[in-house]
């Protein structure tokens, strides 16, 4: 941090949203496994093997799969409830998820209050808590990608290379939990010029190598499954194509986007704080006038 103080001095501006955020997590929890998606989540990390869907998913499979192995060979956790195992560690993920914005926020503006109202828009966010209770990979995802960009800007503010390549490689990794993570990484491009690096060969190297770094975390996991296994490959192809059916059947248009983005705007926290806040601030200055 630029002023010096750590996260944990700071513990009375995060605390109170990551508590907020695990009591509506908690309240407002899936009584089952979550989406449809989630039971093939299951499935494949009590086998241990990847999922079908894009990319394969596998960091968020095989790190559940440890998981269950452990409790199952410590405290024989039944195959039947080991989506309560996959459950409950997607709610802790939410809870460092807030934390996870505080800090990043905080590294970015410098402002306790600042990063305490962004922690708060994700902690009261309906999206948040609704997949913060499910065995999805949206909530991890978000947690991992922050995570990557608070040690990427640690990297790049301190001229430590490595931090700048590990925040790469957190970063290529996530992509691995949700693949919407690619699309951070022109943040790898322009970070070094925003942040003070000359546009010069040391600084297009860095980028070079990040992006380098990015894409090998990004893929590995995918091509070794893809090109080393043919049932997930055969198993790859008949996702792709159902997905090539479902898409025929069910076109994405301009029809189909406008209630998604009725959606957005009625769930997304920004735009209910700050309607009354406009309304209270209309009122103030009918009363000055």
């Amino acid at each position: 941090m630029r002023n010096g103080k750590s996260l944990l001095s700071l513990w009375r501006w995060w605390l109170p949203p990551a508590a907020i955020a695990l009591i509506l997590i908690l309240l407002f929890i899936d009584p089952f496994i979550g989406d449809w998606d989630a039971l093939e989540y299951t499935v494949s990390a009590l086998r241990g093997y990847p999922s079908s869907m894009a990319l394969g998913r596998s960091l968020f499979i095989f790190y559940n799969h440890g998981l269950y192995v452990i409790a199952h060979s410590v405290f024989n956790l039944p195959p039947q409830r080991a989506y309560l195992l996959f459950k409950y560690a997607v709610v802790a993920q939410g809870v460092l998820a807030v934390i996870a914005c505080w800090k990043l926020t905080y590294d970015l503006t410098d402002s306790r209050y600042a990063a305490t109202i962004a922690a708060l828009l994700v902690t009261f966010s309906p999206v948040f808590v609704m997949y913060s209770g499910q065995v999805m990979t949206d909530v991890p995802a978000l947690l991992l990608l922050t995570v990557a960009l608070i040690i990427h800007l640690r990297g790049m503010r301190q001229r430590r290379v490595w931090l700048v390549l590990l925040g790469a490689a957190l970063l290529g990794a996530g992509v691995n939990l949700r693949e919407t993570v690619a699309f951070y990484v022109p943040w790898l491009v322009i970070a070094p010029f925003v942040c003070g690096w000359r546009i010069n060969g040391r600084g297009l190297l860095l980028v070079a190598l990040s992006c380098l770094v990015f894409l090998i975390f990004a893929s590995s996991g995918f091509a070794y499954w893809f090109l080393g296994d043919p049932n997930y490959r055969a198993a790859w192809f008949g996702w792709l194509e159902a997905t090539r059916a479902e898409a025929a059947r069910h076109p994405i248009s301009i029809r189909t986007v406008w209630p998604w983005l009725a959606f957005s705007v009625a769930t997304f926290p920004l735009g209910q704080l700050t309607l009354p806040r406009t309304k209270f601030a209309d009122g103030r200055q009918r009363q000055n006038e």
